[in-house]
C-alpha cells in the first residue's frame, strides 16, 4: 500500500507552492532534469544542451558539452537531498520546478551561473536567468568558452 501512495503524495507535494523531497537521492536524467523518485522534474527557466549535443571549445574542437552538463548537475547536488517547489508542468508531462540542496540555493541558476544552461526564454518571459547567463558569457564559463547552438536549436535542426 504503501509504494502505491508514495508517488501520488509526492506529485501533490510538487504540484503547488509546497516544497518536497523524495526519500532516495536525485537522479540526473540531463542537464536540467532530474528524477525525485517517480516523478521526472525539469528545472524551471533553463535550457542545457542535449546528451547528444556536441559543441566547439575555443579552439574549434569538439566536446560533449550534453554529457559535462549532465555531470555538472549531478556535481551540484553531490547526492544532497533535494528538495523542489514546482510551478508547472510541460507537454512532456514533467513537473516544471526550482530545485535546491543544501549547499546550492537554486540548481538552475547555479547551470546557468556555470555556464552550462542558458535562459529559456521560449518559456521564461520574465528572462529570469538573463543576467546570470550574460556574465558566464562575458566570462567565458561553460559552453560560452566556445561555440555552441542554443539547446532548442539543436533540437529543431535535430529533430528532438
Amino acid at each position: 500500500m504503501k509504494r502505491q501512495i508514495f508517488p501520488l503524495i509526492l506529485t501533490l507535494a510538487l504540484s503547488g507552492p509546497a516544497i518536497a523531497a523524495a526519500s532516495e537521492p536525485a537522479r540526473v536524467i540531463d542537464g536540467d532534469t532530474i528524477a525525485l523518485g517517480p516523478v521526472h522534474v525539469r528545472l524551471a527557466s533553463i535550457d542545457a544542451p542535449e546528451m547528444s549535443q556536441i559543441c566547439a571549445d575555443s579552439s574549434g574542437g569538439d566536446y560533449d558539452c550534453g554529457w559535462i552538463a549532465k555531470t555538472t548537475l549531478a556535481d551540484l547536488i553531490n547526492r544532497d537531498p533535494v528538495t523542489c517547489r514546482g510551478v508547472g508542468w510541460d507537454i512532456y508531462r514533467r513537473q516544471i520546478a526550482v530545485c535546491r540542496t543544501h549547499a546550492v540555493p537554486d540548481l538552475g541558476a547555479e547551470m546557468v551561473r556555470r555556464g552550462w544552461a542558458i535562459d529559456y526564454r521560449k518559456y521564461d518571459k520574465k528572462c529570469t536567468y538573463c543576467r546570470l547567463e550574460a556574465a558566464a558569457k562575458r566570462a567565458g564559463k561553460g559552453m560560452w568558452a566556445g561555440k555552441f547552438e542554443t539547446p532548442s536549436q539543436w533540437r529543431v535542426d535535430h529533430g528532438k
